[in-house]
């Protein structure tokens, strides 16, 4: 093989993200002072003069304390070094971890690995965000086993890890500024270091860089923990903006057979039976909920000001007695899978319009909980023409878009593997490796694709435009001048399956150090195409 010219090491997929760390109670992310630890020693650094502050023996706490917003750190109660300049970051030896001090995670001390930054906001005076940097990868590895059961199998498993790598990467909301994502239920939950299970991080390792992809874009990858037999459309469920269209998102029934739920009566054949689905193991997949007209009545006045103040119900009501007599509930829309879109709360005083699946769920309370779903039909009784009592019928657990994390499960038991289930519940995507786009700067010129086969399939796409007619491209140790063809609107592909290995593979491309123009180029690897190409 010829020599190789390298200026910087390569780009890889796997990037560096920022995790906000919160407090027990998942509640809160600014703190005015932090207590942390490291197994091993710790570091200090002023980041923006690159200043060691201090280092501190392994297990010994250090207080950080933001005054006048600047940082004054104390050891053993003692101030060793005031007025330090945020951001300062937190960093051990290679095998170590850094802890956050009376912080449980799982019921288990708090460790991280990467490092700790401490980051003061612009919108908040004296205060710091806890910010654990780290690669994506190794993230993960706090993710997946918090977000599904290692019972569920490795290949359920690795659909977990690409969807959270997707979710990492394209979140449905960017909720926070100072860092990537945060911690908890309301991003993905990410215990850290202290969690990590060998079948979970197996299944980190062996789809690390893989992404679900849908016309040369990353998809949002949003699941929940049970669909009940019948996912939904992005649309019935969030109630999205114009300019949102995820069509991958759809309903997808686990029964072919299954006809669309949308009428009031397949919704509740369906919801009031137990039909062979890939969810029936979940404790959720069907459940009942039952209120008399009184209980329902004090419910809903407790709720309903809830609703209107999230913009999805259409008259606010401002006193509880002017709710009046609870007359009827109607559904008057459906989604594919039986999800309610739309309903009407009908009294003898008014009636009131509500919307979208959470503030529905959230708005039925029983026994202060929530329902499980918006995935329900309700049974009404009446004597004399008064309703009196309410029964709830239901299947599902979440918002029911996407991955079924049951549902995936039961597949992975049924012998279907990580490909399959993925497309299943994200139809008409495929898997590709995390695109990276090459120019001739000192620091963009080379990239490194390491991933793990357990299929050889392979494929090279390389979106040129008029950029050049060769690229060079090192696979498994084997050099090859990739001849592409110039498009201002096609992209290039190569089946390289011949060329590797089950287990793991190294791909390398090299921009041509003799284009003078800079032209960009995106390069990724495909592993599964459309399920519809396969």
């Amino acid at each position: 093989m010829g020599a190789l010219q390298v200026f910087a090491a390569p780009i890889t997929t796997n990037p560096i993200i920022s995790v906000g760390i919160s407090d027990n109670s998942f509640q809160r992310y600014y703190y005015s002072e932090n207590s942390f630890y490291a197994t091993k020693k710790l570091t200090i650094t002023e980041k923006q003069t690159g200043r060691i502050v201090k280092e501190i023996e392994a297990q010994k706490p250090v207080k950080v304390v933001m005054k006048n917003n600047l940082f004054d750190v104390y050891e053993n109660g003692t101030l060793i070094q005031a007025s330090v300049l945020p951001p300062i970051v937190l960093s051990t030896e290679k095998d170590g971890l850094l802890g956050v001090y009376n912080l449980k995670r799982a019921g288990k001390p708090a460790l991280y690995r990467g490092k700790i930054e401490l980051v003061k906001p612009k919108c908040k005076e004296n205060m710091f965000l806890t910010n654990n940097v780290l690669n994506l990868e190794t993230y993960l590895l706090g993710v997946v086993p918090n977000e599904m059961p290692e019972r569920f199998g490795l290949e359920a498993l690795k659909v977990q890890a690409i969807a959270a790598r997707n979710y990492t990467l394209r979140p449905r909301e960017q909720r926070y500024h100072e860092f990537d994502v945060c911690d908890s239920v309301a991003c993905q939950v990410y215990f850290g270091a202290n969690t990590e299970k060998e079948l979970t991080n197996q299944a980190v390792k062996e789809t690390r860089g893989v992404v679900g992809f849908y016309e040369d874009e990353l998809i949002l990858a949003l699941y929940s923990s049970t669909a009940g037999g019948y996912t939904e459309n992005y649309d019935n469920a969030f109630l999205p903006k114009k300019t949102e269209k995820y069509p991958y998102l759809k309903a997808v029934p686990d029964n072919k057979k299954t006809p669309s739920l949308e009428k009031e009566s397949e919704a509740s054949k369906f919801y009031k039976s137990t039909p062979k689905t890939y969810d029936n193991d979940s404790p959720y997949f069907r459940w009942q909920k039952n209120w008399t007209r009184e209980e329902l009545e004090a419910v809903l006045k407790a709720g309903l000001p809830l609703a209107y103040k999230s913009g999805y119900c259409s008259l606010e009501l401002k006193k509880p007695e002017d709710f009046g007599t609870l007359k009827e509930i109607k559904v008057t829309k459906r989604g594919e899978s039986g999800k309610i879109v739309s309903m009407e709360i009908i009294t003898d005083k008014a009636t009131y319009v509500v919307e979208k699946e959470l503030t529905i769920r959230r708005l039925f309370k029983e026994k202060g909980k929530a329902m499980p779903s918006a995935n329900v039909v309700f049974e009404q009784e009446f004597e004399n023409g008064e309703l009196t009592k309410i029964t709830a019928y239901g299947g599902g657990y979440g918002h029911g878009v996407g991955m079924s994390q049951f549902g995936a499960g039961a597949m992975a038991k049924d012998g279907k593997i990580f490909s399959e289930i993925f497309q299943h519940y994200y139809p008409d995507t495929s898997l590709v490796l995390l695109p990276v786009e090459l120019s001739n700067d000192v620091d963009r010129n080379s990239a490194l694709f390491d991933f793990y086969l357990t299929e050889k399939n392979a494929k090279i796409f390389v979106e040129n435009r008029l950029a050049y007619s060769e690229l060079k491209v090192v696979i498994n140790g084997r050099e090859f001048n990739l001849k592409t063809q110039p498009s201002l609107n096609k992209k290039y592909s190569v089946d390289i399956s011949q060329y590797v290995n089950l287990g793991d593979n190294k791909v390398y491309f090299f921009y041509p150090l003799d284009n003078n123009r800079n032209k960009p180029i995106k390069v990724y690897i495909e592993l599964y195409g459309r399920e519809n190409e396969r």
